[in-house]
């Protein structure tokens, strides 16, 4: 609410957002299956994305061979519904975020839960993409363009329209026809993302080890340099 009424009072009446910035042009874990596919499982891609997320080679290399289905997911889901879900390469590189419940949920809670996870299975259920990575990107889109629209109805009253020029249906098209080894940098976080953009920005932005800095100090620091 702050932000928006900052912004009417300036006269903006369009924010532009970051929205599918992250999906399309950084890090999806299930990528990593295409590399593994196309540039071997010692490739030094996998080998950060690894040390990142400090995941064992071991279960790093049973998640990337896993031959799990849709199905065969939800299936096991069922038996964890009870379970936290980790940050290990089993649950990143699935191609469902796993469900799981809260610890308040009632018994009647779970088995309709339980129920709708059975009837779909049942039903059948097929990705957005055969690619893991691809149908994680989509699947991810489809969750920031819901969060996009939802926004929007939000402040719909306040003179304040939100964009996502990544969402927009060109810019997803032409991202998709990108080979997975185009997505990985030795140093820059979001290569095609700079080399599209670095006519048109500060070059500072495309050295940076970071997405930046945003704690308090930090604020207290710029708002200190504008008085």
């Amino acid at each position: 609410d702050a932000l928006a009424s900052r912004l009417v009072e300036v006269g903006s009446t369009i924010h532009f957002t970051g929205l599918g910035g992250d999906e399309l042009f950084g890090y999806i874990p299930g990528l990593l299956r295409a590399l593994a596919e196309s540039a071997g499982r010692g490739d030094p891609a996998i080998k950060r994305f690894r040390q990142l997320h400090r995941w064992p080679r071991m279960a790093t290399a049973r998640a990337l061979a896993s031959a799990r289905t849709p199905a065969d997911e939800l299936t096991i889901a069922l038996g964890r519904l009870r379970l936290p879900v980790g940050d290990g390469p089993e649950e990143s590189l699935s191609w469902y975020p796993r469900v799981t419940l809260p610890p308040w949920a009632s018994q009647h809670g779970e088995s309709l839960v339980r129920s709708a996870l059975e009837e779909r299975i049942s039903a059948g259920i097929a990705p957005l993409d055969e690619d893991r990575g691809r149908h994680q990107m989509l699947e991810s889109l489809h969750f920031q363009g819901l969060v996009l629209r939802q926004i929007n109805q939000a402040y719909q009253c306040s003179g304040v329209a939100w964009r996502a020029p990544f969402l927009a249906a060109r810019v997803v098209d032409a991202a998709m026809t990108l080979r997975v080894e185009q997505r990985f940098g030795a140093s820059t976080a979001k290569p095609l993302l700079a080399a599209a953009t670095a006519p048109f920005m500060p070059h500072e932005y495309f050295t940076r080890n970071g997405k930046g800095e945003y704690s308090y100090e930090i604020y207290s620091q710029f708002a200190g340099m504008r008085e």
